[in-house]
């Protein structure tokens, strides 16, 4: 290859290109198509019968485990916790209503029948 002359071409840079055409057709040949993608409704009606219910029952199993933790679980301890409240809050105000209430010193006057006169 000269460098000193315009427009010429290396013969080197053409095999080059050569094989990576052949390298890039060779790639195209071996290429597996890319699949689809995952298809739902495929999925639920394939498989024998046995299978469909399976699938079928999967998610309503889930949902029921779901509703029995909360029922067994949660539940109880939200019903608890407010009962607690509730009984914290009526201890607390009859404790207050028996309590006799402090008096302000504002209203301490001194009774004047005790105070001699001469």
């Amino acid at each position: 290859c000269n460098i000193n002359r315009p427009l010429t071409f290396c013969w080197h840079l053409k095999v080059a290109l050569m094989h990576m055409n052949d390298l890039l057709s060779q790639m195209k040949a071996e290429d597996v198509s890319a699949p689809a993608g995952f298809a739902f409704w495929d999925w639920v009606t394939s498989g024998s019968w046995f299978h469909l219910m399976f699938q079928y029952l999967i998610p309503v199993v889930i949902f029921l485990i779901i509703l029995a933790v909360f029922a067994c679980c949660i539940m109880p301890c939200v019903t608890i916790c407010i009962s607690n409240m509730i009984n914290v809050s009526c201890v607390q105000y009859t404790a207050l209503l028996t309590s006799e209430p402090a008096r302000p010193a504002a209203l301490d006057v001194p009774d004047v029948t005790d105070i001699p006169l001469s």
